[in-house]
This record gives C-alpha cells, sequence and structure tokens, in this order.
C-alpha cells in the first residue's frame, strides 16, 4: 500500500494581518482578543504573530475565499454571532452639506420624461464591425462573445438598434432616451495606463416617425429637426438656466446627413442631427432619425445661473408690427441687432413672427415680418415716445439693410 500526491506546483501560503481596532470599526462593536483569537485557531486559520494590536495569520490553503483583512472579519462575525450585535438607540447625523452625485442626472431624466420620452438602457459592448465605425474604439481581452468584443465609443449604436426592434414589432413613433458611459482610446497606440483612454458620461434622445399620428382633429406629420432642436431647448433651459445657448451648423459628423453642434456659453457640449440613410440602412431602418448625444460631464461644469422671479408689470405693454423685403442672404440675427442699435431701452423683447418668399417678392428676395415689444416697469408710456422708437427702427434697417418695408 502506497500513496501517490499530484502536487505540480508549490502552493504559496497567503499570509494576511488583522488589527484589533480594525474589527470595532467594521463592525460597530468590539470583540476581545482572545475570542477573536480563539476563533480563527477553530477555523483553521495559522497564527504566527501576536500583538496587542493584531494578528498575522496563515490562511489553509483550502479556503480560497478569503483573501484580505475584512474577508477575516466577516468571518469572526459570523461564528461571534450576529445576534450579539448590541443595539444602539442613538443615530448620529452630520450638519455638513452632502452632495449627490447622481442629482444631476435625475434632473435630466425627469426633464425628458416630461418631454414625453421613454428610457432605455443599452449593453455597454459592441461588436467589432459597428466598433469599426468609430475612431479609436476599445477592444476586451476576454469577450463574452464577438457581439460583445469592444466598448461602446458612442451611444448611437445602443440607440439606433433599439428604434430597429421597436419598428420591428410596428411600434413606428418613438421618443426615446439614454444616459450611459462611453469609452475612447486618446491615440492609436495600445493602451498601457489609464490615461490613454477616456471614460464619459452621455445621454442622447432621439424623435422617429410622427409625434401624433393620424388623429380627426388634425393630418399625420412627420418628427423633423425642429423638434428635435425645440426638446433640446426645453431641457436646456431646466439644466442651464440663464446660459446663452448657440447652434453652429458647420459641423460634420459621418453618422449624420445635416446636424450642428451645441454650444452653452461658446462651450461644446453636445451635437445632433439627421442620422445618415447609409447608418440607417444597417439596421434595417426606412424612416428618418433625428438624435441629439450631449456630454453631461461637460454640462455639469457650467455654472448655474440663480433665478430671480419678478412681480407682474404694472403699465400696459405697448406693441407695434413691421414687415421688410430684404435679401435672401440677411439673417433675422442681423435684423434684430440693427433694431436694438437704433432703439431704446423702451424696447424689452423682437420676435419673429413671419417669413414669406415668393416671386411677387423679386428674384432672392424675402419678407420677415417681427412683433416689438415696448413698456416701462415705472409708468405708461405716451403714443409719441413709442412711435419714436419705432420709426427710428425702420430707418435703421432701410438704412443699414436696404430694406423695403411691405405696404409703403
Amino acid at each position: 500500500v502506497g500513496e501517490i500526491d499530484a502536487y505540480p506546483n508549490i502552493i504559496i501560503e497567503k499570509n494576511c494581518t488583522l488589527r484589533f481596532a480594525r474589527i470595532e470599526k467594521i463592525l460597530g462593536y468590539k470583540i476581545s482578543n482572545e475570542i477573536v483569537e480563539e476563533i480563527l485557531t477553530r477555523l483553521g486559520f495559522k497564527i504566527t504573530v501576536k500583538s496587542e494590536f493584531g494578528l498575522n495569520v496563515i490562511i489553509p490553503s483550502y479556503r480560497h475565499d478569503i483573501e484580505i483583512e475584512v474577508d477575516l472579519i466577516e468571518e469572526i462575525a459570523r461564528i461571534y454571532g450576529y445576534d450579539k450585535i448590541p443595539e444602539n438607540s442613538k443615530i448620529p447625523i452630520t450638519l455638513e452639506e452632502k452632495v449627490d452625485q447622481s442629482a444631476f442626472n435625475e434632473t435630466v431624466r425627469e426633464s425628458l420624461n416630461a418631454l414625453g420620452s421613454y428610457e432605455i438602457i443599452t449593453n455597454t459592448f459592441i461588436d467589432e464591425s459597428t466598433s469599426n465605425l468609430f475612431n479609436n474604439s476599445i477592444p476586451l481581452l476576454n469577450p463574452q462573445n464577438s457581439e460583445m468584443s469592444h466598448l461602446r465609443p458612442s451611444l448611437i449604436p445602443g440607440m439606433l438598434r433599439a428604434i430597429s426592434t421597436n419598428i420591428k414589432v410596428h411600434e413606428y413613433n418613438l421618443n426615446l432616451f439614454e444616459i450611459g458611459k462611453t469609452f475612447w482610446k486618446l491615440n492609436n497606440q495600445p493602451i498601457s495606463d489609464f490615461k490613454d483612454f477616456e471614460e464619459s458620461e452621455h445621454a442622447i434622445f432621439s424623435l422617429t416617425g410622427s409625434p401624433t399620428g393620424d388623429e380627426w382633429y388634425e393630418k399625420k406629420r412627420l418628427y423633423n429637426l425642429f423638434d428635435l432642436k425645440g426638446c433640446a431647448e426645453e431641457l436646456f433651459n431646466k439644466l442651464v438656466y440663464g446660459s446663452e445657448l448657440k447652434y453652429n451648423y458647420k459641423f460634420t459628423n459621418f453618422t449624420l446627413i445635416q446636424g450642428f453642434e451645441i454650444l452653452i456659453d461658446k462651450q461644446i457640449v453636445g451635437w445632433g442631427g439627421q442620422i445618415a440613410p447609409e447608418l440607417l440602412k444597417k439596421y434595417d431602418i426606412s424612416q428618418d432619425v433625428f438624435v441629439i448625444q450631449l456630454n453631461l460631464n461637460e454640462i455639469k461644469k457650467i455654472e448655474q445661473s440663480t433665478r430671480n422671479f419678478k412681480e407682474l408689470l404694472k403699465y400696459p405693454k405697448v406693441f407695434r408690427d413691421l414687415a421688410y423685403i430684404l435679401d435672401d442672404n440677411v439673417t433675422v440675427d442681423s435684423v434684430e441687432s440693427i433694431i436694438h442699435k437704433a432703439s431704446s431701452n423702451l424696447l424689452h423683447n423682437i420676435k419673429l413672427f413671419d417669413i414669406f418668399q415668393s416671386e411677387s417678392l423679386g428674384k432672392g428676395k424675402k419678407s420677415l415680418a417681427f412683433q416689438l415689444e415696448y413698456y416701462d416697469t415705472g409708468r405708461t408710456l405716451t403714443e409719441d415716445e413709442v412711435e419714436n422708437d419705432f420709426r427710428s427702427a425702420i430707418k435703421a434697417i432701410e438704412k443699414g439693410l436696404k430694406g423695403k418695408l411691405r405696404g409703403s
């Protein structure tokens, strides 16, 4: 009779230091040092060094679940008995201001819900063919399967996949959003450090199909770029009240056929537009899709303005309308700028309410109609002072833009 021990590799004993003070800090109550030593010895742990501050313990080779100090503390609490945890009738509180890291995302979520958007949650991993559409995507060393081989560099693939799935079950009118993280390499070199890639939190929302469908009281219409911008402006009014919102229409992106960058106080915080048909075809989508993707990390950095509420105006407002025939290349901003410069502080608001183009106006011409709003917070305006201001605006447009007043 003999024995054979298949022992090809020497198992190195694992050592762990256990501090008595740490036991009390983790569990919230004190266990005597003698009891701690007795429990560990009975469980098969070998104590090599003992002091008034703690123990040095050799972990048995069969206890693969024990790795660090807190694992030992968990074993001690289990054997000592959870029923021996003392009751504490006092609850300590702190008066320091707490920062809720999820509060901003909840505001984004609630705002988009209020706009009729439904939240989706998609996989952080995408397949190689999809990742190749984007630059510098990050592959996984040991992916579970080929469909989850790379970290997503954008929320666009997950959103389009969700839209495609809905359309295949005849859900054509969709208003969806997602909040999630994206990952991309900062260069074409292999990743060797955390500085070689960037992780960022984004939000994406999309519109496709019709906002209402066929109803007896109105005809069906499809979502368009103006619906998308309207949603964005409502969202930003909630998130960054008082900041200047602008669009850069010279923006190009391989995923879009027409798009724009979104700037808040001259800081780029996202982009949006209509998804290119070539990309939609990869997901079997045959209807227009409009998306906006926002960098939440950048938006969180923007300083919030204080919301101030004013009492109702005690004196009446006076409104004047004007319509000018101008060259087709004249922008609304340029007209409003000239009106403001030519007017006094009695003018508080300019609203464009009509754009008209026709051959009757002449080649390369268009008509822009504005409503001007005048008032003073401390008195009632006279007819003469409003008329003088209004006439100054008319003359400024005629001189600065060579416009012709319609109906004159």
